[in-house]
C-alpha cells in the first residue's frame, strides 16, 4: 500500500509541475511575417522587392498606401508591410511615419505633396 501511495503523490507532483510550466512559459513570439496588418493583405497591389531598397533602415514607402511602408530584413527577403499607427503617412524622405501634411506621399491615385524636412 505505501509504494501505491508513493506512485500516487510522485503522479501528483509530476503533474502539477507541468501545469506550473505551463502556464509561467512565455508566450511563443511571432515572427514579423506572421503579424501583417490587413491593411497591408487589403490594399498591397503593386508588387515590391527587397533588391532595390538601397538605405541602412531597410525601410520603404509602400506604393499604393500612404499609411503603409515596408521592413526589407536583407535585399533577398521579402519585404514585411507595416502600418503607420494613428492614420500617420510614411515619409520617404525622413523614413518615419508623420503628418500627413509633412509625409509628402506618392502613393498610387493620390496627389503628390512636399515633404517637410
Amino acid at each position: 500500500m505505501a509504494g501505491l501511495r508513493g506512485f500516487f503523490l510522485l503522479f501528483i507532483f509530476l503533474v502539477l509541475a507541468v501545469l506550473y510550466a505551463a502556464a509561467n512559459s512565455a508566450p511563443n513570439e511571432t515572427k514579423p511575417e506572421q503579424d501583417i496588418p490587413q491593411r497591408c493583405i487589403d490594399n498591397s497591389k503593386t508588387p515590391v522587392s527587397c533588391k532595390d531598397v538601397d538605405n541602412e533602415d531597410a525601410l520603404a514607402p509602400h506604393p499604393d498606401d500612404c499609411e503603409l511602408f515596408y521592413y526589407c530584413v536583407s535585399p533577398d527577403s521579402e519585404p514585411v508591410c507595416r502600418q503607420c499607427p494613428a492614420n500617420l503617412h510614411f515619409n520617404p524622405i525622413k523614413r518615419v511615419c508623420d503628418n500627413p501634411e509633412d509625409a509628402g506621399c506618392e502613393a498610387s491615385g493620390d496627389e503628390p505633396e512636399e515633404p517637410s524636412e
